[in-house]
Parts: C-alpha cells; sequence; structure tokens
C-alpha cells in the first residue's frame, strides 16, 4: 500500500456575492506534498435547528431554536476545485479565481495574480 501525505499549507475564506444577491462564503484548503498544490472546498451552510422536544402545548419551544454553522462539501464546486493541481499556490489560485468567476459572473474579488516564475505568495 502507497500513500502520500500533503500538508496543509494556507486556508483562504471566499465570498462570491451570487446573481440573485445571496452571499455564499467557503472554505478554500490549500496543501501540497512538496512538489504539487492541490485544494478542497466546503461551503459554510447555517442552520436553524429546532429539538421537536421538550414540547408546551404540543408545540416545539421556540426559545430552544439554536443557530449552527456547518462546513459541507460543495456537490457543484468541491469536484472542480478537488481537481486542480498546479506548481506554485499562486497558480493554484488564479485556476480556482476563474472558476469562481465563471460560476458566479458578478463577484468582484482579490485574488493573487498568477506566478510568472513559480513564486509562492507572501
Amino acid at each position: 500500500m502507497s500513500f502520500t501525505i500533503r500538508t496543509l499549507v494556507k486556508v483562504y475564506e471566499l465570498e462570491p456575492s451570487s446573481a440573485e444577491g445571496d452571499v455564499l462564503c467557503y472554505r478554500l484548503e490549500i496543501f501540497s506534498d512538496g512538489t504539487i498544490y492541490s485544494a478542497r472546498l466546503h461551503r459554510y451552510d447555517y442552520f436553524r435547528i429546532q429539538p421537536t422536544f421538550p414540547q408546551r402545548e404540543g408545540e416545539p419551544i421556540p426559545e430552544l431554536l439554536c443557530d449552527e454553522l456547518f462546513t459541507v462539501r460543495d456537490s457543484e464546486m468541491s469536484g472542480y476545485v478537488e481537481g486542480l493541481r498546479e506548481h506554485s499556490e499562486v497558480d493554484l489560485l488564479g485556476k480556482v479565481a476563474r472558476l469562481f468567476a465563471a460560476n458566479f459572473p458578478g463577484s468582484r474579488g482579490q485574488y493573487p495574480a498568477a506566478s510568472q516564475n513559480g513564486s509562492e505568495p507572501a
């Protein structure tokens, strides 16, 4: 059995706005095995959790509401991002930025420029 050990290099948070005005928040993790950079993408989702018990007069008690934040694998975007491989972190980020620009046409953001000589971002 063989396996590859990758190091978590950096974590980014991306907040592209959708055309409908919704703000979707993503967590982008950059990994390296020493020569190749790869990425993993999760979307932040908020859930309002309400237990069904105990109840008051046959209804759940509204004071027991709890807003929770979960990271979930985005079924659409994660597949594209997780297949990307580059020799520099900056070039990988450039590819991710282009994917986000294609999927969120109205979004604006500042992304590192692609490297010209394989240098890494500061």
